[in-house]
């Protein structure tokens, strides 16, 4: 009696492509980004009290679920919790993804965020925006997630022209926001290598 054997193919050596990992396996769960940097606003029109034309703004992002593909990424929720001066809000951003070495551990990002925050502007009011935050990161990924380092130039459109502060002076509101950001980021993850 002949006895009739079926090969399969076995597992490819060495880590395996983008293409080949299941998205299950390739989520960042939870990632953030501290750091800081300086803004920069166009003086208003204000005769009753200073406006901060420059200020140093710490920056402490949390994201949530940063989805991977082969070629680019979205983080489905980025939040902006209140940092001493810095912004109140969220969005989500969104990028590609440029490896830099063949077992895909290294790799720059390339994109934006794009959401609503408000700015703390002035004493106890905050500045409603629409903001948007081109990003340039190098990213190490590890099997449990990532470390790196990236630069932000948020651009901030504002949708108030005055406002009062809790000083009780009215101040101009500036339409544009600018500045530039770096930051340390890390993030928690399934990563297969």
């Amino acid at each position: 009696m002949a006895a009739t054997v079926l090969a399969l193919p076995g597992p490819a050596h060495g880590a395996p492509s983008p293409t080949d990992r299941p998205l299950a396996r390739n989520i960042e769960w939870f990632e953030m980004n501290i750091g800081g940097g300086g803004l920069f606003m166009n003086v208003g029109d204000d005769r009753a009290h200073a406006v901060v034309v420059e200020r140093f703004t710490p920056k402490a992002d949390l994201l949530f679920f940063n989805l991977h593909w082969p070629w680019f990424h979205l983080t489905v929720l980025e939040v902006h919790p209140v940092f001493f001066l810095g912004f109140l809000g969220g969005g989500t951003r969104l990028g590609a993804r440029v490896p830099l070495a063949s077992d895909h551990r290294h790799e720059l990002r390339v994109g934006a965020f794009l959401g609503m925050d408000a700015y703390l502007f002035h004493i106890n009011s905050f500045s409603p925006t629409l903001s948007i935050k081109p990003h340039l990161q190098y990213v190490y990924n590890t099997r449990i997630g990532s470390v790196g380092a990236g630069i932000d130039v948020p651009i901030s459109f504002h949708f108030k022209e005055t406002m009062m502060g809790g000083d009780g002076h009215t101040v101009s509101v500036p339409p544009v926001m600018s500045g530039i950001m770096v930051y340390f980021r890390w993030s928690v993850g399934r990563r297969p290598f």
